[in-house]
């Protein structure tokens, strides 16, 4: 069986500072999102560089981006790249489908100045913040994971 498909391949990021992680509020969708966007396949984009240079132009932070648990092996044919810490189907509408590659990542520097095209608002939740604000069950549990995960203290 042969699959046609149009999707936009996209990125996601769960942005960790100060066992707190950013979400930014999406006008056109009217709700909290993590900061991404589009990779530029055209131009060999892989995903954590879309996702390190989206956070950049959407924030003004820069970021490292947290490794998934892949299999680190190095030989001259072969260099990891960061892993995914999820890819999900993204269905808008019947004609906007996205592949979404999710990813968690600290700050290392900057503060945030809010590109206002990409984002109306943004907020830094904190663990009790994420059961206080109306998010998506993904959003919520990416964020709650990415807190986990990067600020192990709070688990």
């Amino acid at each position: 069986m042969k699959y046609l498909r149009d999707a936009t391949y996209v990125v996601g990021g769960y942005v960790v500072r100060d066992a707190r992680v950013l979400l930014l509020w999406h006008g056109g969708l009217s709700r909290w999102v993590p900061t991404g966007g589009r990779i530029e396949l055209a131009s060999g984009e892989y995903p954590h560089e879309a996702l390190i240079r989206e956070v950049r132009d959407e924030t003004g932070l820069a970021v490292s981006v947290a490794g998934g648990a892949g299999l680190e092996v190095r030989d001259d044919a072969v260099s990891p790249l960061p892993m995914p810490i999820s890819i999900q189907e993204i269905r808008i509408s019947p004609s906007a489908e996205y592949l979404d590659f999710v990813y968690f990542c600290h700050v290392v520097d900057g503060e945030v100045s809010l590109d206002y095209r990409a984002a109306r608002a943004y907020h830094w939740f904190s663990k009790d913040d994420l059961g206080r604000f109306p998010l998506m069950p993904h959003v919520h549990a990416y964020a709650s994971r990415a807190l986990a995960e990067l600020q192990p203290g709070l688990a």
